[in-house]
């Protein structure tokens, strides 16, 4: 496009803008002084928030994978989204080389308890023993004889007894290994996943475990917070959590840690593209959020400031490439002033300077322009 087109265009855009506010200036001329209706600067307390992406996660979870070491499932105890406490028994296995082994070891137990009461019963009988062949020999072969047999007997208790003590040793053990048959879990919470189709012959990490344990009462939501905002955060602050899927509820949540080191982005200092530092930060879910599933994406509404102020409605403030201004009654004139702005909330927007408490900004939906005559409802 030519530099002369350029301007013809420029120079149209303008004819028309200036028969527009002609028109608008001649029309409220010719109708009189506008009514208008005015505020004025009103001193109240607002807050600044920060708005963070983040991601809903489990913070306690607990994943079960079967060992085919200990035997085959023998029962499940537990269903898919029952709720289960810590202890509770989840499945057990079935083990028959163990079953043997606790068998094997229970008659070897019961071995070494005849053995040894068939010794101390011939001990005990040594004395009447000893009197019968006292008659038979004499006392001093007798004595001799029942001495000799005596330390014998002796020797077969104390290895009746080390067998049995060890016997009882290998009990103890087999029993714990039995303990282990019975699955119990670990955390309170809720079974996610319970998938009956894993095969026994996989122990890996990387196989899909048979029960998932996730207590939905403890979720987090995890994002990243600039170094400017993360220095006005302390734990235990509130956070308002809404999600763009469910739009008619929002969650109460509360800052639980603001990371000490940066994120790590790929890029030295931590860094992001746009060069500002980023940190963690966690929030715990206060209440309920079952509605929504964990990785689905919230917003943290964070309040990061607190202050009284003078404050405006914000759509009385306009904004041009000048900056921002209000329209003000003055003399009975509409008067335009510019206005330096602070914190800006939903409704309200701070007005750090520019204007009086006496003066009256006009509040209207329709356009006025500067000189234009207006009356004060």
């Amino acid at each position: 496009m030519s530099k002369k087109k350029l301007w013809i265009g420029i120079g149209v855009v303008t004819l028309i803008a200036a028969l527009i506010g002609f028109n608008v200036y001649k029309t409220q001329a010719k109708n009189g002084p506008m009514d208008v209706a005015v505020v004025s600067l009103e001193n109240k307390e607002i807050s600044s928030n920060v708005m963070i992406p983040g991601t809903l996660k489990i913070q306690e979870e607990k994943k079960y994978y079967l060992d085919p070491t200990k035997g085959k499932i023998d029962e499940i105890k537990v269903a898919e989204g029952q709720n289960v406490k810590s202890g509770d028994t989840l499945y057990t296995y079935k083990s028959n080389p163990l079953e043997l082994e606790m068998e094997q070891n229970k008659l070897a137990m019961e071995s070494d308890y005849l053995q040894i009461n068939r010794v101390q019963d011939q001990l005990d009988d040594l004395p009447s023993k000893e009197k019968e062949l006292t008659e038979q020999i004499g006392k001093e072969e007798a004595k001799k004889q029942i001495a000799a047999e005596r330390d014998q007997l002796n020797m077969e208790l104390r290895l009746a007894n080390i067998g049995l003590k060890q016997n009882m040793l290998q009990r103890d053990a087999l029993t714990e290994q039995e303990g282990e048959l019975v699955v119990t879990a670990e955390i309170d919470g809720t079974i996610l996943s319970l998938d009956e189709t894993v095969t026994d012959g996989i122990t890996s990490e990387m196989q899909t475990p048979f029960i998932h344990i996730v207590n939905l009462n403890n979720m987090i939501v995890t994002g990243s917070i600039s170094e400017y905002d993360s220095i006005k955060l302390e734990s235990g602050q509130p956070v308002s959590l809404r999600s763009e899927v469910v739009t008619d509820k929002t969650w109460t949540g509360s800052v639980s840690e603001v990371g000490l080191l940066p994120v790590d982005q790929g890029m030295s200092e931590g860094f992001t593209t746009n060069g500002v530092v980023q940190y963690p930060i966690t929030v715990k879910v206060e209440e309920d959020i079952t509605e929504i599933k964990p990785g689905f994406q919230l917003f943290m509404d964070i309040e990061t400031d607190r202050k009284t102020v003078d404050v405006l409605p914000v759509e009385v403030v306009q904004e041009d490439e000048d900056g921002y201004f209000v329209m003000v009654v003055e003399d009975g004139s509409a008067v335009r002033k510019r206005v330096k702005v602070g914190v800006t909330t939903v409704d309200e927007i701070e007005i750090v300077s520019g204007l009086n408490k006496e003066d009256q900004v006009i509040l209207s939906s329709e356009p006025i322009n500067e000189g234009a005559e207006v009356s004060v409802k």
